[in-house]
């Protein structure tokens, strides 16, 4: 690959397929539309395609256009005609999944340097080893994620931080906070636990892990009121279902409406889920919180669930839960006892701090990787 010769700009070609990554390269071109350094060519399948053509109309990125292909020889040509027509200096990739596309044709069949292509990684450790393509340099969220990836593959690691989370940083969170629990509840020494619902329906174990919460909501002898925000993929019955079994708790139960998730993460003091990337989004929150809100907490007790969690996610672990940055609750018979000592202000602040101890810094994830890939670029030419 080589310096376009009719213009001092860097060309970049990215590809994406997945949804997750089309919502980060959108805010990774809020960066790089301001960036003279660079030319922006994006090739997208369904659905990244659809979401590029609704969330960048005021780009200067040129947009390509691929449907699904009919197999691999095709695909594969497809993006060999495609740097034959674009010439890219440089090429970033996302990672499909659960099967592969153009990003992983891409990487196949793309120019190596020491450090290109990239790739940027929507999920903890995720390297999609179908075809025969691999990232030379792979951009990951944080620090479980890079051990995670380390392990998978021998290319170059660069922590940038969450793309997705970026723009948290602009986020008055104090007053999402304060209006949310003032909405629910003029009394403050209420204590507020939100439960973030998932489309598990029909997973062994997590209708038993619902129960065993709600059973020890129960026990709680702290004025509570619970929270219920349903995933959009839960069903109109698992919704009924989960509402009324939160009821039998014997607290008072609201459902939160709204269009954003941020509020109520910012509002509850514990925010619970089986284990829903919620969670992390309110980690997120609390990073660039100036002073401590709620508690991440997963429940990881049911052993039904906690093997299909490793079986589906291939993690044996939950992300970013070490240190005190979020309890994971692996015992049901002391649930109401660990819940209850995580409404005190000292834990909710030791939250806060290991999380502003061990996450990156989010605000310049975007800036991050525009930097790693120009400056490599620049060493390489």
């Amino acid at each position: 690959m080589h310096l376009n010769q009719h213009s001092p700009e860097i060309v970049l070609l990215i590809t994406a397929r997945d949804p997750a990554t089309a919502f980060t390269v959108c805010v990774l071109l809020k960066t790089l539309d301001k960036d003279e350094r660079f030319r922006v060519h994006i090739a997208a399948q369904h659905p990244a395609y659809e979401i590029f053509k609704k969330n960048i109309v005021a780009s200067k990125v040129t947009l390509y256009k691929f449907s699904e292909f009919q197999n691999d020889d095709l695909m594969l040509e497809t993006a060999h005609n495609l740097l034959l027509e674009i010439s890219p200096d440089v090429i970033l990739t996302g990672i499909s999944g659960p099967d592969y596309g153009l990003d992983e044709a891409m990487l196949s069949i793309a120019p190596k340097s020491k450090y290109g292509p990239y790739a940027l990684q929507s999920y903890w450790g995720d390297i999609n080893k179908n075809l025969s393509g691999r990232a030379k340099t792979y951009f990951v969220n944080d620090s479980f994620a890079a051990r995670l990836t380390h392990k998978r593959t021998t290319g170059h690691i660069n922590i940038v931080g969450s793309l997705k989370h970026e723009l948290y940083s602009d986020i008055d969170i104090k007053y999402l906070r304060d209006n949310f629990r003032d909405s629910l509840c003029k009394n403050s020494k209420v204590n507020i636990i939100g439960f973030y619902g998932q489309p598990l329906e029909d997973i062994n174990g997590y209708k038993e892990t619902i129960l065993s919460f709600s059973q020890s909501i129960l026990e709680l002898e702290n004025d509570i009121l619970i929270v219920y925000r349903p995933h959009q993929k839960e069903s109109q019955d698992l919704q009924k279902w989960t509402k009324e079994k939160l009821q039998l708790s014997g607290k008072e139960l609201v459902l939160d409406n709204n269009e954003e998730i941020e509020p109520s993460l910012c509002g509850c003091d514990i925010i619970v889920s089986a284990f829903s990337t919620c969670c992390y989004d309110a980690q997120q929150l609390i990073k660039s919180s100036l002073t401590p809100l709620g508690i991440p907490v997963y429940l990881m007790f049911n052993p039904h669930l906690v093997d299909w969690y490793k079986k589906y996610t291939k993690l044996d672990n939950i992300p970013m839960t070490e240190s005190g940055m979020a309890v994971e609750i692996t015992d049901s018979t002391t649930m109401t006892q660990t819940m209850s000592s995580m409404f005190g202000y000292e834990s909710q602040r030791a939250c806060w701090e290991s999380i502003r101890n061990h996450f990156p810094d989010s605000m310049n994830a975007s800036k991050n990787i525009v930097n790693v890939i120009y400056k490599n670029y620049k060493n390489e030419i």
